[in-house]
């Protein structure tokens, strides 16, 4: 695969394009959860069967993206490792 494509920033696009060319249906909750998957992505494709659970928690999921777009699944974005809570241990 030529290095340009993998650096540019249209990366997520063509691996979607490549996922969604492969005969069958793709896995949506692997898919989803997938760190190439960006919510611009998710956004720029719509019709897709996303399983939102595993959107929220995937890696790029952001906590301004979830208060800006009302994304309010709490369990999976409590397992969002981008999401800290900020507490501190009781000792």
């Amino acid at each position: 695969m030529n290095k340009e494509i993998i650096m540019n920033k249209d990366w997520p696009i063509e691996w979607f394009k490549f996922i969604l060319r492969q005969n069958g249906i793709p896995d949506w909750d692997i898919v989803s959860e997938n760190p190439i998957v960006t919510w611009n992505l998710v956004q720029s494709y719509p019709d897709m069967p996303w399983d939102f659970p595993f959107v929220y928690k995937n890696s790029n999921i952001s906590w301004d993206i979830i208060t800006s777009n009302n994304l309010d699944d709490w369990y999976y974005i409590s397992v969002n490792p981008n999401i800290t809570w900020g507490y501190r241990s009781i000792q």
